[in-house]
């Protein structure tokens, strides 16, 4: 009356459960490096907007006819924030300068390159 299927087509559950735990693993593994990846690249976005700042401050102090009138220059933070870095100056040469960014203070060392100096505080 019932005739056998002599073709099955599908998984069996012990495959589904395989292929299911071998995706967990790939994913357990890929998960932190993305996760690290976005961070260095938030980090590398914000001392690039800092040093772009300082350039900026840099150009406006040398080219004002009085450098006491030149304000401290606003920086894209995360999030379409802004960040107002501050600053010292005597006469057109900059002695100090940092900006507070969500991933850290970046300021200018004595070698006139601006780095980070610390993680933010939480």
């Amino acid at each position: 009356m019932f005739k056998k299927a002599k073709n099955k087509k599908g998984f069996t559950l012990i495959e589904l459960i395989v292929v299911i735990a071998i995706l967990a693993v790939l994913a357990a593994i890929i998960i932190p490096t993305v996760a690290s990846s976005l961070d260095r690249a938030n980090e590398a976005r914000d001392l690039a907007n800092v040093r772009s700042a300082y350039a900026e401050f840099a150009v406006e102090l040398l080219t004002a006819e009085d450098p006491a009138t030149v304000t401290a220059p606003v920086v894209p933070g995360a999030s379409g924030a802004t960040v107002t870095c501050t600053f010292s100056n005597t006469g057109t040469s900059i002695t100090a300068f940092q900006c507070v960014m969500p991933t850290g203070t970046y300021s200018l060392q004595t070698n006139g390159q601006i780095s980070k100096n610390a993680a933010p505080a939480e």
